[in-house]
């Protein structure tokens, strides 16, 4: 029995996509970082939750500010914790 006792016709093969795109520009004591996302799910049956399409959003952004090897960053980012 392929389907092991469930019967159902609804596909679940979808493709899921997601793109990155961001910009790092430094000068000379400022630096600022921009990245974009662009997430979202295609040829799916049935409801698409919130998680699966998220369309266009800012992933990452923030300004920094270096001087005498200290620095000073404001905005939102990823952080790693651990061994990540």
């Amino acid at each position: 029995n392929p389907l092991f006792g469930i019967n159902t016709t609804q596909s679940d093969h979808y493709l899921l996509h997601r793109a990155l795109l961001h910009g790092d520009p430094h000068l000379q004591v400022f630096r600022a970082f921009l990245q974009l996302a662009h997430h979202d799910v295609y040829s799916k049956e049935g409801a698409i939750s919130p998680i699966e399409r998220s369309g266009f959003d800012i992933q990452q952004a923030f300004a920094q500010y270096a001087h005498d090897g200290a620095w000073l960053r404001a905005g939102r980012q990823e952080i790693a914790f651990g061994s990540q």
